[in-house]
């Protein structure tokens, strides 16, 4: 993992008690549990790895960060054409 990435885990605390992590065929998400401010992205390359992250928007939010849950998955278009029909998902 790059030194960025790592400080990025890490929050203002500097430092990690516990990391969440969720994978899914060649993508991994990782996140400190304590200060889930930034979701760490990794996708695997062939030999190597691609790096990024994720700001996570609702982390001073009490109410929605009680129900925070990180996941991976496959979502194909028809997966997001029956939640639209169901109305579980509206696409503005």
């Amino acid at each position: 993992m790059p030194a960025e990435m790592a400080e990025k885990l890490k929050g203002e605390s500097g430092c990690v008690t516990s990391i969440g992590m969720s994978c899914m065929g060649n993508s991994v998400c990782l996140h400190n549990r304590a200060e889930p401010a930034e979701m760490i992205l990794c996708e695997l390359e062939g030999v190597g790895c691609r790096w990024g992250s994720v700001h996570n928007d609702v982390v001073n939010d009490g109410s929605r960060m009680q129900r925070l849950v990180v996941t991976c998955s496959n979502v194909g278009l028809p997966d997001l054409h029956k939640a639209v029909q169901v109305g579980a998902l509206r696409i503005v």
